[in-house]
């Protein structure tokens, strides 16, 4: 599942037809009213709508911690400079964990996760096999794309809207 909502879902050609995904996970429920954020997301030139922030545990998932060397290795060898570098360091600030958003609910703009860069960053972490040795989740791998390849303006978050969700019902 990490590995399908990561890679291969943008390997589906069918895809291509649509500017944005939205992922809602079976045990999830958006609840009351809602504006359109698809609209809010055009509006605003925004490539992710990101759920909440949370962490994941290196004592909970041994070999989390070598997605830090893995990524600060890319970025080095790439030359590339984070967009939102304050995202980055945040994604790493805690010993022993990395932030994520929850991708159980979660909206991304496909042309820019299908993107040059993009596409060589996540070729790289599958080849690593990463996501299979230490299940490196979609949802820190995502986290770590947008701190990348997104600025700050182009990652919006469901509880800065004060949209009301359902995890689990």
């Amino acid at each position: 599942m990490c590995r399908f909502w990561f890679k291969l879902i943008l390997d589906i050609p069918l895809i291509n037809k649509y500017d944005y995904v939205m992922r809602l996970d079976g045990d999830s429920k958006v609840t009351g009213v809602w504006f359109n954020v698809f609209d809010l997301m055009k509006n605003k030139t925004a490539v992710n709508f990101a759920n909440v922030e949370e962490a994941d545990l290196e004592a909970i998932l041994p070999g989390l911690m070598k997605l830090k060397t893995f990524t600060l290795d890319y970025l080095n060898k790439s030359g590339i400079i984070p967009k939102n570098p304050i995202r980055l360091t945040r994604a790493f600030d805690i010993p022993g964990q990395i932030r994520l958003h929850n991708t159980n609910f979660d909206i991304f703009k496909v042309e820019f996760f299908k993107s040059q860069p993009v596409t060589h960053w996540i070729n790289a972490v599958d080849e690593s096999f990463g996501i299979f040795r230490y299940r490196w989740g979609d949802h820190v791998l995502r986290y770590l794309t947008t701190a990348m390849f997104a600025t700050p303006d182009e990652v919006l978050v469901r509880t800065d809207f004060n949209l009301p969700y359902c995890h689990p019902c």
